[in-house]
């Protein structure tokens, strides 16, 4: 979430060869697979493709295990050959963004380190090496390229240039403007005013299993502001939300530098941009009492089967 897929679809979309989706996001493997009349609709999504050797498209819920599963063999049936590109930011980073991203869109008044010991998919969209293990299994290492937010946010047109000869098209066609980001985030967050009785109903509706079922329009902040009072906006710098952020980065850095390092162990980089990747680097470590439930969960649900560092599934080149 928030990883710059945006800012990707649309730099390599320029590409004569690459014929982009006519919606970034589809969701078609993931939400609307086996649904009648949704292979059409997506097919009619690319109308318009001609002799380009590559179609694209950029839906992040196909890399959201295990809220969706079976999305790299879904993806496999129709498409044998597809590339995939999967594109990672620093672990923290990424549930600094999910937290963010949750509270703009439907405000989320809990604090991060109360969210990350009980909502699954904080911590399971950063657990890299088994989002990305059902496209290794079964599209091969060859097939599959690991690109990560820093190195496209540094320099997006070398990290262009190095994506077009992976795909082995003409990577010297860089005509795209690089603007330095598409979709970046809010700097301000709102959360719902718990002290006000409508500001607690909303909150009970949000974090009831109800929630799921209102049309996400209706979800859009610009709506519930209307309906729901809110408490004054704070800065994402702000002095209060940094002290939220502290006790989360102390218990999450241990864990997510040990999920790093499985992820090393399948793609042979260094991740030096990430501050998790140096950060508690015990390979000792025990998952403190307060995770330990919410990490069992996850392993549970996306039956894990351990770190994937087969020699056959590593391969000398390196991707940054």
């Amino acid at each position: 979430m928030k990883s710059g897929t945006t800012s990707l679809f649309k730099y390599i979309s320029s590409h004569p060869d690459i014929f982009p989706c006519d919606k970034k996001e589809p969701h078609f493997f993931s939400k609307h697979y086996g649904s009648a009349g949704a292979l059409n609709t997506y097919l009619a999504r690319f109308k318009g493709a001609k002799a380009q050797k590559y179609l694209l498209e950029a839906s992040t819920s196909y890399t959201k295990r295990p809220v969706y599963e079976g999305v790299a063999e879904r993806i496999h049936e129709l498409s044998p050959d597809a590339r995939i590109i999967y594109l990672v930011r620093d672990p923290f980073e990424r549930i600094i963004s999910h937290y963010r991203h949750s509270v703009a869109r439907m405000p989320e008044s809990r604090t991060l380190t109360d969210l990350v010991k009980t909502d699954v998919e904080y911590l399971s969209y950063s657990y890299y090496a088994q989002q990305v293990k059902p496209f290794l299994s079964i599209f091969g290492r060859e097939n599959v390229y690991l690109c990560t937010f820093e190195s496209l946010t540094g320099d997006p047109r070398r990290c262009c240039e190095k994506l077009f000869r992976w795909l082995d098209i003409d990577s010297a066609h860089v005509g795209t403007v690089y603007k330095p980001a598409y979709n970046r985030s809010r700097d301000q967050l709102c959360s719902l005013d718990e002290s006000r009785f409508w500001g607690r109903q909303a909150l009970r509706c949000k974090r009831s299993r109800l929630a799921r079922h209102i049309p996400a329009r209706w979800r859009e902040r610009r709506f519930t502001r209307r309906i729901f009072p809110y408490k004054t906006a704070r800065d994402i710098g702000s002095e209060s939300l940094h002290r939220d952020m502290i006790p989360a980065r102390e218990l999450l850095s241990p864990l997510l530098s040990s999920w790093t390092r499985e992820l090393q162990k399948i793609f042979p980089l260094t991740f030096e941009q990430w501050e998790s990747a140096h950060t508690g680097q015990n390979p000792a470590y025990c998952i403190p009492p307060e995770l330990a439930p919410i990490v069992n969960e996850i392993q549970s649900r996306m039956r894990t089967t351990g770190p994937i560092s087969s020699e056959d599934e590593i391969e000398n080149s390196v991707h940054q």
